[in-house]
């Protein structure tokens, strides 16, 4: 009997047909097999079969997910839209630019507006790779109530001196990109709603000294949209890849290098600073007093037993302009896109600015009673917010809702917004309407509910729960104050040929970076703001 050979495999023959019969020798792709195999048991194992069972929207290859996040980042609003009509009123799961979210109704929002599981911190620190070198420069202030508390002690309320500040930056700053002449002026309204709001916000958090200098602006700015753009950038990396390929990133090399520079603007400073006020101390003076973000640090740090240095200081400034600069410069752009289009609306907004100036001055008590201003902002807010889903949260421990929908430690969640445009809530909701929150705000309970710093369940604009934004209260009187020298003293109108269109950047609805603004100072100026404070 002959033996088989050792390089062919043996054969049976069947049905007409000739097999080869198995050996001991696996076959070359059989490793690979298995590596498959892992992969789609440890994908399915590591959801649980609550969320597994949700709707999926944008859904990813096997394999492979770069294709759905990227028509997230290019198209989220249609995808919102698709998931709002297919599944009205329950959760669903996406995968995102930032990765898979789980997205919760607003029926689940008293449940889970507190809940000390769900953080707030935790999940733009991930987002952010608050961990990774660089982008590290945030950890002091989400491992920190330091930045809430500077907020709540000197901006929730904004004092005569802020809002005098604020107002001579933006005399300052109009000045510079119109001139004092009655010539039109076309400007690119991104552009001009990012300046207003980086310098003016300078003036308050980096003092009267460094707010005005080039070279810091020009590196703030260089530095925060390297920082953004290396952050999405990272995005595109396996997680557990991320650390080593941050190295070898163009952005995050170029935001390692802006951060450098400006770490070094701002030690110079802080160490002048720091030096004037000692050798004040040593010659037997009262040392000088500032009214800025970095003396209120300071001031923070020494309660806390914390060393104060540029370092913290960098950091702070990242952190403002993460959690604030970005949502009230988006504001500003789209409420003055929603005045440009509705002129009528415009005119009695003038009207009412011009007329409580004229009665209380620029002060908190007339910001108060600027009702169709108010209004109009929230009306903007509503219909676009700053992202179109919100409450961004990072699940910190096992949860179940009460829908008997169970949350893993890890898990991602942000909060769906279409209740900001339900017909049940608001009447024409897709239309906007500049007298509405005026009018809710002259009802019952009105006043608490319908200014635009107020958060409740059917306008989230700001947040809600525990982690509303702090900030908003400065970030409401910033934009009126800016927008009371724009109503009061310019006429503005659409740029020629403008189409107004947005476009989607993964979450957030832009503005066309393209759109811009004709505008030009009135011949009669009807407010002089610069006696307007001591009148």
């Amino acid at each position: 009997m002959a033996m088989n050979s050792p390089s062919h495999s043996p054969t049976a023959i069947q049905d007409g047909f000739q097999w080869e019969l198995a050996t001991d020798q696996l076959p070359p792709y059989f490793p690979v097999a298995c590596i498959m195999l892992v992969m789609i048991i440890y994908l399915f194992s590591s959801q649980n079969k609550s969320i597994r069972a949700l709707p999926y929207i944008n859904t990813t290859g096997l394999f492979s997910s770069n294709s759905a996040r990227k028509a997230w980042f290019s198209s989220a609003g249609s995808l919102l839209a698709e998931a709002s009509e297919k599944h009205p009123h329950k959760p669903w799961r996406v995968m995102t630019d930032l990765g898979e979210r789980i997205v919760l109704t607003p029926e689940l929002m008293e449940e889970i507006r507190n809940d000390p599981k769900l953080s707030f911190k935790e999940g733009l620190a991930e987002d952010f790779h608050g961990s990774i070198p660089g982008f590290d420069a945030m950890q002091f202030f989400l491992r920190s109530d330091i930045l809430i508390d500077i907020v709540r002690k000197n901006l929730l309320r904004p004092n005569a001196s802020i809002i005098k500040r604020l107002s001579d930056e933006t005399d300052f700053v109009l000045s510079r990109h119109i001139g004092k002449t009655s010539d039109w002026t076309e400007l690119n309204l991104s552009q001009l709603g990012a300046d207003l709001v980086g310098r003016i916000s300078a003036r308050i958090f980096v003092g009267d000294e460094l707010c005005r200098k080039d070279e810091w602006l020009q590196e703030s700015q260089h530095f925060h949209h390297s920082w953004f753009m290396g952050a999405m950038k990272l995005h595109d990396w396996p997680r557990p890849l991320r650390y080593l390929a941050h190295w070898f990133m163009p952005e995050c090399r170029e935001m390692k290098k802006a951060l450098s520079k400006q770490r070094q603007i701002l030690s110079d400073y802080v160490t002048k600073r720091l030096d004037e006020k000692r050798a004040a101390i040593s010659a037997g003076q009262e040392p000088p007093r500032y009214d800025d973000a970095f003396e209120w640090l300071e001031q923070e740090t020494e309660v806390r037993g914390l060393t104060y240095d540029a370092n913290i200081a960098t950091g702070l400034q990242l952190m403002i302009a993460l959690v604030s600069a970005h949502a009230t410069t988006d504001l500003l752009q789209k409420g003055m896109m929603d005045l440009l289009q509705h002129p009528g609306a415009t005119e009695q907004i003038r009207e009412e600015v011009i007329g409580q100036l004229r009665t209380d001055g620029m002060t908190a008590t007339s910001f108060y009673n600027m009702h169709l201003l108010d209004s109009a902002l929230k009306e903007s807010q509503r219909i676009r917010p700053s992202e179109m889903l919100l409450i961004r949260r990072r699940v910190m421990g096992n949860v179940k809702l009460s829908n008997g929908l169970f949350l893993k430690e890890g898990t991602r969640t942000w909060m769906d917004t279409a209740h900001m445009k339900d017909p049940a809530i608001y009447e024409n909701p897709e239309q906007w309407d500049a007298k509405r929150f005026a009018k809710l705000r002259s009802q019952s309970g009105g006043a608490s509910s319908a200014q635009l710093v107020s958060s409740t369940r059917n306008h989230v604009g700001f947040g809600y729960g525990k982690h509303v934004c702090t900030g908003r209260f400065f970030a409401t009187t910033l934009l009126k104050v800016a927008l009371s020298h724009l109503l009061a003293n310019y006429e503005w109108k659409l740029g020629p040929g403008l189409e107004v269109s947005w476009v989607d950047f993964g979450n957030t609805r832009l503005l066309n970076p393209q759109a811009t603004v004709l505008i030009r100072r009135k011949e009669k100026p009807e407010i002089d703001f610069s006696s307007i404070f001591t009148a």
